[in-house]
């Protein structure tokens, strides 16, 4: 007794016709998981900035000024957000992988300004968007600067900050704005306090 087995493999058409289903659901499902990422990036980066928010607001409230903090950056020339550390209001230090510095040596995030630091470019806040910068006559602004930021990263960091897109360069509506330089290079600067 013979036994005939029959195995019969794939023809061409049917292994074309599985790879074609692989790659449009690849096509589908590759930008989801980008923007995906891209999202994941620009939340570390909020709930940083909120950690950082509360941070300052707990200093303020034990000092009743942001003095301190503005002669840690000038003495020690180092962000106050170190200050903030030593003092037990942080965990770590401001940080972020999003964007970089065109100078390596210039990688401080965190900056508090005293009315003199804040002159041309203007960074003042209108917070509110009713066209009067609310930071204009503040004693101290402090915020995260953030550099080379895509126009799209600074568009989400905006709509979940701000709850609204980014006006055109330059954006001083809100608590995110967005600025180039004459060179072309992208700046997006995020409001934290001031007093």
């Amino acid at each position: 007794m013979r036994r005939c087995s029959q195995q019969r493999g794939f023809t061409l058409i049917e292994m074309v016709g599985v790879l074609a289903i692989v790659a449009l659901l690849a096509g589908m499902l590759v930008p989801r998981i980008f923007k995906a990422v891209r999202q994941t990036r620009v939340q570390h980066v909020v709930q940083n900035v909120n950690t950082l928010r509360a941070a300052v607001a707990a200093y303020f409230a034990k000092h009743g000024t942001l003095q301190g903090l503005v002669d840690f950056q000038e003495t020690y020339q180092q962000s106050p957000d170190h200050l903030l550390v030593q003092e037990g209001f942080l965990d770590k230090p401001f940080e972020t992988k999003f964007g970089k510095s065109p100078d390596p040596s210039n990688e401080r995030y965190v900056y508090i300004l005293t009315q003199a630091g804040l002159g041309p470019p203007d960074f003042r806040y209108d917070l509110d968007g009713d066209g009067t910068k609310d930071t204009a006559n503040a004693k101290y602004v402090m915020e995260v600067r953030l550099y080379g930021v895509s126009k799209e990263d600074a568009q989400l960091l905006s709509q979940i900050i701000d709850g609204e897109d980014l006006t055109p360069d330059p954006d001083h509506v809100g608590r995110v704005i967005r600025w180039t330089d004459g060179g072309g290079y992208p700046y997006v600067f995020i409001y934290i306090a001031h007093e």
